[in-house]
């Protein structure tokens, strides 16, 4: 991309409608002259995110965060500055006369959007084999026997991966470098083989972003010998399944016009669902659902329909899912099918049936405890506290203490004992829940991804000094980036950092800040008086360079990092407790003691504060 003319920028910015743009992302509501939504930028309980539509401008009350329609694009995107202009222009229909471009810059156009160029060329090349190659008649006749139209077929792009190792690396190598079909995750590389089409033999369903744009695709074999039934792209920095959901780009505006959305297990599902006329329908990629994946939905919806297959595993997959959305504070209802019927088959075979069942859905309470006293005799008093405790997660997710009581008054009477007795029942189990489990995972990803976010979001750096402290940390090297920013940025209490000196702080995009910062690194180790490894800091700026800052806020990734010292700590006091012991220490003991009772608490708050 060239240089965009000052003139242009300012006409996008004139032409877009900001509250619109935003009410694709967040849930908005009129309040006098100003709409409000929860931020997309944090968790937070109360919307205290604010669009002022007079002033073209959004501020969140709660992170600080604010804007204008390119800033809330590049943060909500993770573009660059060019591109949300580029994308802007798109949506207004503004042709942009770019000044001539130099040399450099030519050299340097960027790889994204031949990679979404590639991977848009690959749909059209899959969807044109499904529907005229005769080598595709075995995946038309599958399409066909699951009820799905040509209609549908045409809308959605479905395509068909040829039972081929290098037809799509043939028809893209024209056009595209071998690297760049390798980053779209379009074809692989193999030790006998050299390049191959990572798809083969699967019919295709292509992921498209919140643009439109395709980032990515889930195939389903036709192969019966093949263990691998479904096969996603592989996870590239505009494409993770665990942050990504089927047919939510098609379902965005009916999710929200509707205020509720449909979650269903398979590809397969959500594209039959929206045949039958449920548009706002969405599928997870191939995993679990995620918290991720609630957030993405609760700014659209604080409502939620989940529709899982009618398997046991199906069943229990939808109890968890459900709680993960109530504990990302979304109601959430659920539909019951046929015994060992999947979604797709409901729909196709029973539309009147299905029809009815999305209409009157049930509580997800109400579909847990069906399904438990299912699965178990209802005569001896183990199995009645059994499904209790099995429960209990449901108890604590009820949105207020009311819901709480009446889920359990309801238990009570469904199994037969005194509400009294249940009621202590489930406190115990509450008390057991909330005493902290000392966990000993590592923290390398979590360090390393706070590392990403010091030297690639500068702005971060003030809210992790405050939050963190450098002996949280067990990577030396990340320690010393740490405390280098720590000392350079001299944080106050506020939070608050000045437009001028964000403007002065250096990022990870500049090179030469890069090129300098192992040798600064270096020094500033040496005045600290310890001796660095000057390799494995070279090695960690190097890496860092190579990797995408992360999505998920930095608050949840310190609060990550604080829970995991706190536990350590707990069990360095445990240690010192029994020698105490031994020792037959009291005054040691109770100073001991004492430490630990805070810590507990401490930990508790903690991950309270991580279910926000």
């Amino acid at each position: 991309m060239g240089i965009i003319p000052e003139y242009q920028i300012a006409q996008i910015k004139e032409s877009v409608d900001l509250v619109e743009l935003i009410n694709g992302f967040v849930q908005l509501k009129r309040k006098g002259r100003s709409f409000f939504g929860k931020c997309p930028f944090h968790e937070e309980a109360d919307a205290s995110f604010a669009v002022f539509s007079a002033s073209q401008h959004y501020k969140c009350f709660g992170c600080g965060k604010s804007g204008d329609a390119f800033n809330f694009l590049m943060e909500i995107q993770g573009i660059d500055f060019p591109t949300a202009v580029k994308s802007l222009a798109d949506r207004v229909g503004i042709i942009i006369e770019e000044q001539k471009s130099t040399s450099i810059q030519k050299q340097n156009k960027s790889k994204k959007q031949r990679i979404y160029q590639a991977l848009t060329s690959a749909m059209e090349f899959y969807h044109d084999i499904l529907r005229k190659n005769p080598s595709a008649r075995s995946a038309r006749k599958y399409l066909n026997n699951r009820g799905f139209t040509k209609e549908t077929l045409l809308e959605y792009k479905i395509g068909y991966a040829l039972n081929s190792w290098d037809s799509l690396l043939k028809f893209l190598s024209k056009d595209y470098s071998l690297d760049e079909l390798e980053q779209a995750s379009l074809i692989t590389k193999t030790r006998n083989q050299g390049h191959v089409d990572y798809f083969k033999n699967r019919i295709m369903f292509p992921f498209l972003d919140s643009f439109g744009k395709v980032i990515g695709f889930g195939g389903r074999t036709l192969d019966a010998n093949n263990n691998v039934k479904y096969l996603n792209t592989k996870t590239t920095w505009f494409f993770e399944k665990q942050k990504t959901l089927y047919l939510l780009n098609q379902a965005r505006e009916k999710i929200r016009k509707k205020d509720e959305a449909i979650i269903v297990e398979g590809y397969t599902d959500a594209l039959m669902a929206h045949q039958e006329g449920l548009k706002n329908s969405v599928a997870t990629a191939g995993t679990a659902l995620t918290r991720n994946h609630a957030l993405l939905l609760k700014r659209l919806s604080e409502k939620a329909i989940l529709c899982f297959d009618s398997d046991k595993s199906g069943i229990e997959s939808a109890i968890n899912a459900g709680l993960l959305l109530l504990n990302a504070d979304l109601r959430v209802k659920t539909v019951l099918l046929s015994k060992n019927t999947d979604p797709a088959e409901f729909f196709l075979n029973n539309p009147d049936e299905a029809k009815n069942a999305f209409q009157n859905p049930i509580s997800l309470f109400e579909f847990t405890i069906n399904y438990l006293l299912h699965e178990k005799e209802l005569c001896d008093p183990y199995d009645k506290s059994k499904i209790l405790k099995e429960l209990a997660p449901l108890f604590r997710a009820a949105p207020d203490a009311i819901t709480s009581k009446a889920y359990i008054h309801a238990a009570s009477e469904k199994l037969q004992i005194p509400f009294e007795a249940a009621v202590e029942a489930v406190s115990y189990f509450e008390k057991k829940h909330f005493m902290p489990k000392i966990s000993p995972f590592p923290t390398e990803e979590i360090e390393f991804k706070i590392a990403s976010c010091l030297l690639r979001k500068p702005w971060c750096r003030n809210e992790l000094a405050l939050n963190l402290e450098s002996q949280q940390f067990n990577n030396p090297e990340i320690q010393l980036l740490f405390s280098y920013f720590q000392q350079q940025d001299n944080p106050k209490n506020d939070l608050l950092v000045s437009e001028q000196r964000l403007a002065k702080t250096p990022s990870l995009y500049d090179s030469q800040y890069t090129e300098n910062l192992p040798a600064e690194l270096i020094k500033f180790a040496k005045k600290q008086k310890k001796i660095p490894d000057e390799s494995k800091i070279y090695a960690l700026i190097s890496k860092l360079q190579r990797t995408h800052a992360p999505d998920l806020p930095v608050n949840c990734l310190a609060n990550r990092l604080q829970i995991h010292y706190v536990e350590q700590q707990l069990l360095q006091i445990e240690n010192k407790i029994d020698t105490a012991h031994c020792r037959r220490d009291p005054q040691q003991l109770e100073q001991l003691m004492h430490k630990y009772h805070e810590n507990i608490q401490k930990l508790k708050s903690l991950r309270r504060d991580s279910l926000k």
